[in-house]
């Protein structure tokens, strides 16, 4: 199984902090969609509003929205 899993959370994370932020939160994007939505979970969720929270200030806000589009923003 394929998925945002802690390790390609911090290659997302690593990208973006290294100054390709574009490609991180596409890679992020990309793994989020790999998995089922039946399949994500709060875990899944949090690491991927771990990767955004990465994003450096002043990222042009359609960057990062792709991104959290994905994750609901209801939290328990």
């Amino acid at each position: 199984m394929r998925g945002l899993t802690p390790s390609e959370s911090r290659r997302a994370s690593c990208l973006i902090q290294s100054g390709h932020v574009s490609d991180g939160l596409r890679h992020a994007a990309e793994l989020l969609d790999a998995l089922p939505a039946d399949q994500h979970n709060e875990l899944l969720h949090e690491v991927a509003h771990q990767v955004v929270a990465v994003v450096p200030p002043g990222t042009a806000r359609s960057d990062v929205a792709e991104l959290e589009a994905r994750i609901p923003t209801i939290r328990t």
